[in-house]
């Protein structure tokens, strides 16, 4: 396909009527700002190409120009086998019409549904199921168009009809129709048997139904087995449950019999073991009597321990506290005695600081006394040199200020003069006199008479006399002679030199001057005078300091005379009194101050360790009184228990000593008795009683297992009666046979599946082979594309088996994504990709290659040979540039559209 030439209106930007006409048949770069509608334009032709005009979608809606009601309007000329035009709107107002070229001109071929039906077969395209086309509908323009923004990064692919037209003109055999029906029908055979990922057979195909159904009967058979296995293992149950309970019959006879023959025994250990109840109950009432009186024994033994070690502790207290006393009232007089003496040397000590004070503050006032003469006499320099600045200021003020500027134009103006004169000279006139006798001689240079020279002539001298473009020789009341000449040069330069001098005398007049050198003379005084101000305020600086001037030394003057005035008034003295005033050495104040404050610092620290130690002793004083209550609290809490505990017996403790010994020997009594019992009964091995008791449970245990064997022989017995052995083994037999029968139609539809499943790697190997034919030129023309672009070899394009533009291999081993490249050289590869599939496409027919705002992200270096690229595919293609950059693809030799020119109705510049 061909484009010859667009017409858009009412597309988003382009309200108006826009019309791209006589593209060039190689490149045609279309440019413009951003936002001007580059890429309106080329969407615009793929709307028209490739969209229904009856499609209403929010994409197309959005072509309508905003705030307006416009419907889209496009027209396109294009070459295919013939030159067509197609007419096409949308919306509002929807139609399609497509035009051949005839001798008569260009005569309706198609209309609505017929046209847009004739120009997709003509391309190659198709339409989605519903809604506008995308790019995946565009046929072979879904290749050879490379869109802007992310889309650009999408991966060429060769699929569909592109893949068909490859396959034709690179002359590779492809599958025809016959084939492409048997595959089709051997793949839906292959894909009633298999899943997508040929691991398993699908469920619903006949294998996996045979399948299933052996699996059934295997399991019938399995469980016809274990039932009939279960009904030999209850048979053999039934044989050993007789055997058991024949043996259980004949234990519990035994058992029986011999609980009979220890009945006797039985009573006589029952008797015996009542006795030794009572037995035991009586001794264990002595024992609990015998440990109570033991306890009130011990406790009145302790209490009495506790009355004498309380009585120890009162006396020792007593004497602890007599001992504190005396240290209490001895700290307390040392404290009343250090108070006295801290007091007096802090009054020391604050008359000793007072004196220093008042030293200091008469050192700081004569000292203040001092700087204030010295700051006074600095004023009166600083005054003289005010005075003087002020002078030389006022001097200054009536210079005038030559600028340096002036005086540089007034340099170079002077030596332009003296060069425009020797230029005169040497090309203007000259007129020589020489007089015979004494004469005066005047000579007017200039038109008009503007300069004079003038001159007395001696006899026998020569005169010489220089003009431009006229000069007047004149003696007086002799003669007059005018010479002019009308050379272009001689004028050029005289008007120059006036020119000049009217400037150079300005520029004097300006500062009252008559010369360069008067004018040098002028700034000089004046920077002289500049100077003597600078030092001047240097002098004053350096004087007056941080003060700065006079008025900072008079307000510093003012500001200390107040201060030392205070300072006096503070002093109660008066100025006159300072200059017979001794200062004292603050030194020797100083070391006096700092002998008091110790000697304050040392009674502070023995005042408070001595309250420190009172605080202590009246501390210890408090906690003996405290421990000598409680002493007296536990004394007497002893003695009412101990007095307590005595009155439960009226002997006192001699009582209570005899009760206790009583009761022991009742306690030996008692015991004897116990053991006397206790022999008579036999061994724990021997108990009768017990041996009843492991007989009885024995016998219980035995009636359960007899009864649960009975009841389970019942149970087996009636099982076996309903089995119906002679029918499972019937059962059994014909599961076997329908098992046999199965497997054999299995092996038999695995066979036609093992068939399929060769013919459909047979046919997806004739596929594989085709596609190698059809990808390896395509691969080989990319390949070297992208290494002329680079500049170097290593890295071979490979399309994946769907036909997709995937992996590069680097270096004859590595394979990686492209993905994995920079976006510069995904960029350029895939640039490259569509000029190589558009230039062997070329071969029967010349195809539209539209570049989107490409080459965004290419280097300076490879965007030169991408140019070249492109020149020369546009030899055998067509080719659009949109950008926004045009100098960037200055050097092809392209048809230039200027869109804003367009659009405000110009006509474009190629």
């Amino acid at each position: 396909m061909r484009l010859l030439s667009i017409e858009v209106k009412g597309c988003k930007c382009f309200r108006n009527r826009v019309r791209l006409d006589d593209m060039d048949p190689g490149i045609n770069v279309i440019y413009g700002p951003n936002e001007c509608g580059k890429s309106t334009l080329i969407m615009s032709l793929a709307r028209a190409l490739f969209d229904k005009c009856t499609t209403v979608a929010r994409e197309i809606e959005e072509m309508r120009p905003w705030n307006t009601r416009l419907a889209p309007e496009i027209a396109v000329e294009l070459v295919l086998d013939k030159q067509y035009k197609l007419e096409k709107g949308f919306l509002d107002n929807p139609y399609a019409r497509l035009y051949e070229m005839t001798d008569n001109g260009y005569q309706l071929f198609a209309d609505g549904d017929r046209a847009e039906a004739a120009i997709r077969e003509m391309l190659g395209s198709t339409l989605p199921g519903r809604g506008p086309t995308k790019l995946e509908h565009w046929g072979i323009a879904r290749l050879l168009w490379f869109p802007q923004d992310q889309q650009r990064f999408s991966k060429p692919t060769l699929e569909g009809s592109l893949q068909d037209r490859l396959s034709s003109i690179l002359g590779v055999t492809g599958i025809d129709e016959t084939e492409a029906k048997l595959i089709e029908t051997i793949g839906r055979r292959y894909g009633d048997i298999f899943t997508e990922k040929r691991r398993s057979y699908r469920a619903g195909s006949d294998i996996k139904i045979l399948m299933d159904e052996i699996d059934e009967t295997e399991k019938e058979i399995r469980d016809t087995e274990h039932k009939l296995q279960d009904i030999e293992e209850d048979v053999a149950r039934l044989e050993r449950l007789a055997t058991d309970i024949r043996d259980l019959e004949e234990r519990k006879r035994d058992i029986e019999k011999e609980l009979e023959d220890i009945s006797a025994s039985v009573e006589e250990v029952k008797r015996l073991r009542a006795e030794l109840k009572v037995a035991e109950t009586e001794l264990g009432r002595l024992n609990e009597r015998h440990a109570a009186l033991y306890n009130d024994r011990q406790a009145v033994r302790d209490l009495k321990k506790e009355i004498g070690l309380s009585e120890q502790d009162i006396a020792h207290f007593v004497s602890e506290l007599k001992s504190v006393d005396d240290l209490v009232a001895s700290l307390g007089q040392r404290e009343v005695e250090l108070r006295e003496e801290l007091g007096a040397e802090k009054d020391r000590l604050a008359a000793a600081r007072n004196k220093r004070e008042r030293n200091q503050q008469l050192s700081k006032a004569v000292a203040m006394a001092a700087e204030l003469g010295s700051i006074k006499q600095k004023l009166d320099k600083v005054a003289d040199l005010t005075r003087q600045l002020d002078e030389e200021r006022e001097r200054r003020r009536s210079m005038l200020v030559v600028n340096k500027g002036d005086l540089e134009r007034a340099h170079k103006l002077n030596e332009s003069i003296r060069d425009l004169e020797a230029k005169l000279r040497a090309t203007g006139l000259t007129l020589s006199v020489e007089a015979e006798q004494e004469v005066d001689v005047c000579c007017f240079v200039g038109t008009g008479k503007t300069e004079k020279q003038s001159a007395r002539v001696h006899k026998g001298e020569k005169a010489v006399f220089a003009g431009a473009t006229e000069a007047t020789l004149l003696i007086p009341g002799v003669v007059s002679i005018r010479a002019t000449t009308g050379a272009s040069e001689v004028v050029n330069t005289q008007t120059a030199l006036e020119a000049a001098k009217r400037e150079f005398r300005e520029l004097l007049g300006r500062y009252g001057v008559r010369d360069v050198t008067a004018l040098e003379q002028t700034r000089v005084r004046a920077q002289a005078a500049d100077d003597r101000i600078l030092h001047l305020q240097e002098a004053i600086k350096a004087l007056a300091g941080d003060k700065e001037d006079k008025s900072g030394l008079e307000k510093a003057i003012a500001m200390m005379e107040t201060a030392l005035d205070h300072l006096l008034e503070e002093l109660e003295i008066g100025k006159d009194q300072l200059s017979g005033i001794q200062v004292q050495e603050d030194a020797t104040l100083k070391n006096e101050v700092a002998r008091l404050e110790k000697a304050v610092n040392n009674l502070e620290t023995e005042l408070k360790r001595c309250n420190e130690s009172l605080i202590v002793a009246n501390k210890k004083k408090a906690d003996i009184e405290v421990k000598r209550a409680g002493a007296e609290q536990k004394l007497s809490s002893a003695r009412l228990n101990l007095e307590r505990l005595l009155l439960k017996y009226k002997g006192g403790e001699n009582e209570l000593e005899e009760i206790y010994e009583a009761v022991g020997r009742d306690i030996d009594i008692q015991r004897q008795k116990v053991n006397g019992i206790k022999a008579k009964l036999p061994d724990e091995m021997d108990d009768p009683e017990k041996k009843q008791q492991r007989l009885q449970r024995a016998l219980e245990k035995v009636s359960e297992e007899h009864k649960s064997a009975s009841m389970e022989m019942a149970r087996v017995d009636e099982r076996l009666k309903s089995a119906g052995v002679q029918g499972l083994y019937s059962q059994k037999a014909r599961l076997e046979e329908r098992l046999a029968v199965k497997k054999q139609r299995l092996q038999r539809e695995k066979t036609r599946a093992k068939a399929l499943s060769l013919l459909c790697s047979l046919f997806e190997l004739r596929q594989a082979r085709s596609s190698e034919a059809l990808v390896k030129p395509v691969e080989d023309k990319i390949t070297a594309y992208f290494a002329s672009v680079r500049g170097k070899g290593g890295a071979r394009v490979r399309f994946s088996k769907d036909l997709t533009l995937d992996d590069i291999e680097v270096d004859g081993n590595l394979v990686v994504s492209a993905d994995l490249f920079s976006a510069g050289a995904r960029e350029q590869l895939y640039v490259a990709a569509r000029l190589a599939v558009g230039e062997i496409l070329a071969q029967d027919n010349r195809y539209l290659v539209v570049l989107d705002d490409a080459l965004v992200f290419t280097d300076r270096y490879r965007h030169d040979r991408m140019l070249d690229l492109i020149q020369n595919a546009s030899k055998r293609l067509q080719i659009v540039i949109l950008t926004s950059h045009a100098d960037k693809f200055d050097a092809l030799p392209a048809k230039l559209y200027d869109l804003e020119q367009l659009k405000a109705g110009e006509v474009p510049r190629r």
